[in-house]
């Protein structure tokens, strides 16, 4: 089993460490974190851990979410979704 950690800037750094641990234990492979609402363009790991993506804050995801929809469809070209699509081309190799 794989796993990715999804870490935003509203929830503790603890968290992190935390499932790191579980998934240790569990023996469940962490191929990474993914920094979600990220402003931080510079953090290459969290706690030793890599950061496989980084998904900015968008104004086109609350409106997509308003609408129901995935930012993926309704702004297709905006940075959010550019990153969406750059993570699913990493987990898909």
């Amino acid at each position: 089993p794989e796993a990715i950690i999804v870490h935003t800037p509203y929830s503790s750094s603890k968290y992190v460490l935390d499932i790191a641990e579980l998934l240790r234990k569990q023996k469940i492979l962490n191929l990474g974190i993914v920094l979600n609402q990220s402003h931080e363009q510079s953090v290459n790991s969290l706690y030793e851990i890599p950061v496989i993506a980084k998904i900015p804050t968008s104004k086109h995801i609350h409106a997509a979410a308003i609408r129901k929809h995935p930012v993926l469809h309704t702004h297709p070209h905006c940075p959010s979704s550019r990153s969406f699509k750059m993570l699913g081309r990493k987990l898909t190799v």
